[in-house]
């Protein structure tokens, strides 16, 4: 999947399932379900992508590191 600026997101809480629900696009959306559990590692992960991205930009191009599970 690739997401750019363009594509529409919309989140939604799920409380009854302890998860968010976040889709990507209108008419036939792909769905991602997260548990509050997995919240703060997907964040985390998102976080240090950013910023290895605008260490790049920085000339910066060593950073790349595995993603823990």
């Amino acid at each position: 999947m690739h997401i750019t600026n363009d594509l529409p997101v919309r989140l939604r809480t799920l409380g009854f399932a302890d998860r968010v629900e976040v889709r990507f696009g209108n008419a036939f959306p792909i769905v991602l379900l997260v548990d509050r559990t997995a919240l703060d590692s997907l964040i985390d992960v998102l976080t240090r992508g950013r910023s290895e991205l605008v260490d790049h930009e920085a000339g910066s191009n060593d950073t790349q590191q595995p993603v823990k599970d």
